[in-house]
């Protein structure tokens, strides 16, 4: 029995906190030192292959006027061989096997700003971002690391950000659709794909709670975004595409709170709505006529109740999920 099927029957048969805690420990459900050694180890392990990749990096870079082009490509492509050998050598999930992964997939990045360096590829930079991220994916997806998948998170959506803010989707449909302007409709796509990697983690069975949390993070990032833009000078075709992200974003933060009985990703959410609510309380107060300070007061008693509001609420949740557990 793993902790949620624990904490469903606790909750389902109403014991209380005496019975839970004698229960716990009859089930060895209590982090003992095993646990804590897993987790140290796994700690270990990804601060030790992040400071790897640091490494390799930082060694071409110093070593930079000695090496020539082929020189330098040598040398990453070296490691990035030795990385995808060791994953071939010893498959996840041995931990050698996700370090090789996790390294291959970092090394990729590192041959694409070599090779952007070299050559003119008239690439845009997003699109060295975005390729990274795809083409990691058969690292990542094999070695089953929420560190690997992480990498690929962060670089998709610096890619996804800066595609947003480059090139949008005027290019491909936003001419084709009235109303839609393409730097919102790029801004929702943004959304949209972050809660389907969400998605793809929860399938995939990677549902440690920091990991899902990243998704999460840059959907309320974007929702924020497109909040701002579409409440100065938005159609409606781009309010019904904000109202559609920002409601997915909300549900879905629900959903994955009462399914891990975590408050963080309803806290996520929260402050996601803080911004939404107080970036439309300023464009409201913007055009209205009246005193600039009074309106500034508004909006601070604003923030500020919502904040107390919504931190009781999560508070008693997670208060909740403490006497389940």
């Amino acid at each position: 029995m793993d902790r949620q099927q624990f904490i469903d029957l606790a909750t389902s048969q109403a014991w209380s906190p005496e019975q839970i805690a004698r229960a716990a420990q009859l089930l060895d459900l209590r982090p003992g030192v095993a646990h804590w050694w897993r987790f140290s180890m796994s700690l270990l392990r990804g601060v030790g292959s992040g400071s790897l990749c640091a490494g390799i990096v930082c060694f071409v870079a110093a070593n930079w006027q000695d090496f020539g082009i082929w020189g330098r490509f040598a040398l990453l492509q070296l490691a990035f061989v030795a990385a995808v050998a060791l994953a071939w050598w010893r498959p996840p999930p041995d931990i050698f096997g996700e370090v090789g992964c996790f390294l291959a997939a970092f090394l990729i990045g590192c041959l694409f700003a070599l090779f952007g360096q070299h050559y003119q590829t008239g690439a845009d930079v997003y699109e060295l971002f975005l390729a990274w991220a795809f083409i990691g994916l058969p690292f990542a997806v094999p070695s089953r690391s929420g560190a690997t998948a992480a990498l690929l998170i962060v670089v998709f959506n610096i890619g996804l950000a800066l595609w947003a803010s480059v090139f949008g989707l005027d290019v491909l449909v936003g001419s084709a659709i009235w109303g839609f302007e393409s730097r919102q409709l790029s801004l929702a796509v943004a959304v949209f794909a972050n809660l389907a990697i969400l998605a793809a983690l929860w399938a995939s069975g990677l549902r440690a709670l920091w990991l899902l949390a990243l998704p999460l993070i840059a959907t309320a990032v974007y929702t924020s975004i497109a909040c701002a833009m579409t409440a100065w000078g938005g159609s409606v075709a781009a309010w019904v595409l904000f109202l559609s992200g920002f409601a997915a974003l909300l549900a879905i933060a629900h959903l994955l709170s009462n399914r891990l009985s975590s408050v963080l990703p309803d806290t996520i959410a929260a402050a996601a709505l803080i911004v939404v609510s107080t970036i439309v309380w300023v464009r409201v107060l913007f055009d209205a006529p009246g005193d600039d300070i009074l309106a500034s007061l508004l909006i601070a008693i604003w923030i500020g109740g919502c904040a107390a509001f919504m931190g009781t609420r999560l508070l008693a949740r997670h208060r909740a999920y403490g006497d389940a557990a």
